[in-house]
């Protein structure tokens, strides 16, 4: 069964609007046990204890599985037809405000986000919530009812003002959202580094090429330094991603030298071994490359001496020089070899 820890079970009856002491709302989240936008909703609230708290003191809290028979009355109620959903009703003024749908109740939840989690960001930029990077033109209804609930009118009323003033292109709003994420520390597998990292091009022209650079290579440093400590290999990727748009690197080239460093300083041994052979293919007429990648092979991972003595002898057989010869040497002295390394390190 899909557990629901932050609402109230499904014990209280739907007819019933309870409104416990000092609370102004009460809150009935829906949901279908098959309802994958649920699950991510509903973890976003179980792993955010402050936001659990927040809401637990403003609010009554009850879940409905939009499955049971016995909740379809409730359903038709509010006419509701797709999961998850939200209702908030206000008993002081008797009014109830309907979020449905995966796209609405994720508008709302990253707007209770900014409500609670950022509060001296919000009141300094208080007039610009309407300019929040999570909430796009479609879903600006959602965000205006989440101010006309738990707001003053004349704040909603502010906010839209700007909204329409400045919308999602402006010079102020570039500004606010770069801002933010040095504030917040984003990396590209968060919202905010995700929504940056799509508006990449708009960005380029609002901040101009110096801002957009610093930005963007300060989300970079922050992204490929967060991908080393996790091992996270996709945010490895987006990370060249962003240092392909910043640089003017050849794409293969870096891609492939870049992992290896990558697999080399996390441990990861296969997709090591799979990119340094691709490498040795692409490469295999270029001794410098070869003789780099057999040094950074053997110290990464000394156990595939096999895979490094065949790129050490290449190395030789495509230029046969000192330096090469004694690398050569070195590799088959640990392979066992001493005699075929001492007749080798004593040619002229």
């Amino acid at each position: 069964m899909y557990a629901q820890p932050v609402f109230y079970n499904e014990t209280v009856p739907s007819s019933a609007l309870r409104k416990e002491k000092n609370k102004d709302f009460t809150v009935f989240y829906v949901y279908q046990d098959d309802c994958g936008h649920c699950h991510d909703f509903q973890a976003k609230l179980n792993n955010d204890k402050n936001l659990e708290k927040w809401l637990r003191k403003k609010a009554t809290l009850i879940s409905r599985n939009a499955i049971l028979p016995e909740n379809r009355a409730f359903l038709q109620q509010y006419g509701l037809s797709s999961t998850p959903a939200i209702i908030w009703y206000r008993h002081s003024t008797n009014q109830s405000y309907v979020y449905e749908n995966a796209s609405d109740v994720t508008a709302l939840y990253l707007s209770l986000l900014r409500t609670e989690q950022n509060k001296k960001y919000s009141r300094e930029r208080k007039n610009r919530l309407s300019a929040d990077p999570f909430i796009s033109d479609e879903l600006s209804a959602s965000l205006f009812t989440h101010l006309d609930l738990v707001h003053a009118s004349e704040e909603a009323r502010q906010a839209r003002s700007i909204y329409n003033s400045i919308r999602i292109t402006g010079q102020e709003v570039s500004v606010l959202l770069t801002d933010n994420c040095k504030a917040t520390q984003c990396t590209l597998d968060d919202e905010l580094g995700k929504y940056l990292y799509e508006k990449r091009a708009a960005f380029a022209t609002l901040l101009g090429q110096d801002d957009f650079s610093n930005e963007y290579t300060l989300l970079y440093a922050r992204s490929i330094a967060k991908a080393y400590d996790t091992k996270d290999e996709d945010l490895f990727t987006q990370s060249l991603e962003l240092e392909l748009l910043l640089g003017a690197y050849q794409r293969d080239s870096l891609f492939s030298f870049r992992k290896l460093e990558f697999y080399s300083a996390t441990g990861m041994h296969i997709p090591y071994t799979e990119t340094a052979l691709y490498i040795r293919n692409a490469y295999h007429e270029n001794a410098a490359v070869l003789f780099a990648l057999s040094k950074q092979w053997f110290a990464a991972f000394p156990q595939d001496i096999n895979e490094v003595n065949a790129l050490a002898a290449r190395c030789v057989y495509l230029e046969n020089t000192a330096v090469y010869r004694q690398w050569y040497a070195r590799i088959l002295r640990e392979s066992g070899y001493s005699e075929e390394a001492r007749l080798l390190e004593a040619m002229p």
